[in-house]
């Protein structure tokens, strides 16, 4: 993965910046309507707007004149690979970072799956799966590449009005035995 990949990848894995990202995903929005949304202070969201739009995720749909001030309106762009998978080399160089990240998700799901279970929602909010599976390492590898494109493939097929909702998948697989 190039730098400008690492960058893309470290900002989608930013709990600020996907929230932009999720509400300006269908219509555009301006920094006062996007902080409203997610709760977070107009100040707070420039460095992140500006973070966004310099990595060619986010655009200026459109500016309008009120008073005497512009007012941008943004929208996010469709994001190509909404998944991102790391090489050794990556990890080595970014991996406090993504460690973090991988566990703040983690952890994010089990709170999730916890609650549900506390609160018995009938309509719940998480899921939580573990399957061992005696592979080759090639088969391995295919396997978690099948999985990535399925979840990219079922998003695809979405109807345009049906109500969506942001699903966080967290795929992670190891084997047992320590290599040699």
């Amino acid at each position: 993965m190039g730098r400008k990949e690492i960058e893309i990848a470290k900002a989608l894995l930013d709990g600020r910046k996907t929230k932009i990202l999720h509400s300006i995903q269908k219509e555009p929005k301006t920094i006062k309507e996007i902080a409203k949304e997610i709760n977070i202070d107009q100040s707070r969201l420039y460095y992140h707007i500006n973070k966004l739009l310099n990595l060619g995720l986010i655009q200026v749909e459109r500016e309008e004149l009120v008073g005497n001030m512009v007012q941008k309106y943004y929208i996010s762009k469709q994001i190509q690979t909404p998944s991102f998978t790391f090489s050794r080399e990556d990890l080595q160089d970014e991996s406090e970072y993504i460690v973090s990240k991988l566990y703040q998700y983690s952890n994010e799901a089990i709170s999730t799956i916890a609650r549900d279970i506390e609160e018995q929602n009938e309509d719940h909010h998480a899921e939580g799966t573990i399957i061992q599976a005696k592979l080759s390492k090639e088969k391995w590898k295919q396997l978690n590449e099948k999985i990535r494109r399925l979840i990219e493939m079922t998003m695809d097929e979405e109807e345009g009005d049906v109500e969506t909702k942001n699903f966080t998948y967290i795929i992670m697989s190891y084997t047992d035995e320590i290599s040699k």
